[in-house]
Order: structure tokens, then sequence, then C-alpha cells
């Protein structure tokens, strides 16, 4: 589990007491082990998240602080991405520009490198892939290599093994912007166009920050902004 979504958990494990709670009891309602219960609410603390409290006495929520912030998952913030960009332009002219609005604030906590894609929130729902996105979303945060079946703009299924970089939207599709090793090279894949995925135990050999700055100096180069 990856330490932003452990630390959401262990916020909304507190949220749901009413007195401090031991560490011990803490751990077993996360379901993680009490060492890495213990060092994530270190980081809780150190990062000034509303938390208090020590091993003796127990942790807590602090409720004054606590209802300044609101802390979402990577899952949840993707979705509260996805109905605000929908909103900025099926909404009326009020509810458009609080969901431009709120698309700034919720930019603002999302990883760097992904807060220019985001803003492209497209133009009409996208259609829903026959897959499970959450499995994607998975391989992406863990650089994993994936193996999909991908149905071309003239109908042939392919079999690909790509290196999955971010989803985003290009003009009313919603894309997957990934390193193909059957093309070797940046590919933009309709994702209502993949029929199936595989999430290989393998990783890419190249850093996710590396990947990036290639993508975008290969777009700045091609300006080829949906090579599907």
């Amino acid at each position: 589990m990856l330490q932003k979504d452990r630390l959401v958990r262990t916020m909304k494990v507190l949220q749901a007491q009413n007195q401090p709670v031991g560490i011990e009891a803490l751990a077993e309602a996360v379901g993680l082990p009490t060492s890495v219960v213990s060092e994530d609410l270190r980081v809780l603390m150190r990062r000034n998240f509303p938390v208090e409290g020590d091993a003796e006495h127990g942790f807590q929520l602090v409720r004054e602080r606590a209802a300044h912030g609101l802390h979402l998952t990577e899952d949840e913030l993707e979705a509260a991405l996805m109905g605000a960009a929908w909103a900025v332009d099926n909404g009326d002219a009020s509810v458009a520009a609080a969901a431009r609005s709120l698309l700034v604030k919720l930019s603002q906590q999302m990883p760097a490198e992904l807060r220019p894609v985001i803003m492209d929130g497209g133009k009409a729902p996208a259609k829903l892939p026959v897959f499970d996105s959450a499995v994607l979303r998975q391989a992406l945060r863990g650089r994993n290599i994936v193996r999909m079946k991908y149905r071309d703009n003239k109908g042939k299924v392919t079999s690909r093994m790509i290196w999955p970089l971010v989803m985003a939207h290009a003009e009313e599709v919603r894309v997957l912007v990934a390193w193909c090793e059957l093309r070797d090279g940046f590919r933009h894949f309709a994702i209502s166009q993949i029929e199936a995925i595989d999430v290989l135990d393998a990783r890419y050999p190249i850093r996710r920050e590396k990947l990036m700055a290639d993508w975008r100096a290969y777009q700045e180069k091609t300006g080829n902004k949906a090579n599907i």
C-alpha cells in the first residue's frame, strides 16, 4: 500500500474515534503492523495534520483542525476531478464557475507531474472501459508493465506491452499515455478501445520522472497531442 493511502486510512480510523486510541488498537483497525502505523503517525504530525498523542496516552484527531482539511485518496481525488471537469462544461454559469474554482483547489493536492494533464477536463463524459480501471491506476502508481489487447481505429486488435504513464483527456476521448514496446515510442491509447489488461509484476526500468520528462520533450518536438 502506498504511504499516501496508508496515511488517509489512518486519518479515517482516527476520525471514527471519540477518544484517544492506543497504537496496537489503531494498527489492528488500519490493518498494518504497529511499526508502520507508528512511523505514519510521526509523518502525519511532522506534516501538521490534525493528529496528536503518544504511545502512552493514545492518539486522536483534533476536530477543530480537521474541519479545515480534506484528505483524499488518489481514487477519491480523481473521481472529484472528473466530476468537477464535467461540471465546467455542463453546469450553468454559477456551477461552472464553482467547478473551475474547485479544479484549481483539487489540483493543488495532485502530484505536480499530473497537474498539467488534469486541467484538460474533456468536453463530454468518457465511455466507460470494459476492464476495472482501478487495476490500471494501481499499475500507473506502481510503475508496472502492462500487457493489453488494444483495438485500433480500424478495428484491428493487437497485443501490446506498455509502460503506463498517466491517464488524461484529449478532446472528448479519455486516453492512456504510455511507452509502447511494439511501436518503440510514446502512444496515447483511447481507454474505450482497450479490450483487456494484465498487470505484470515486472516494473519498467526507467524512473517515472525521467519518463515524464521524455514524454514532455516528445510532445514539444512533435506537437502530437493524441497519437492514438
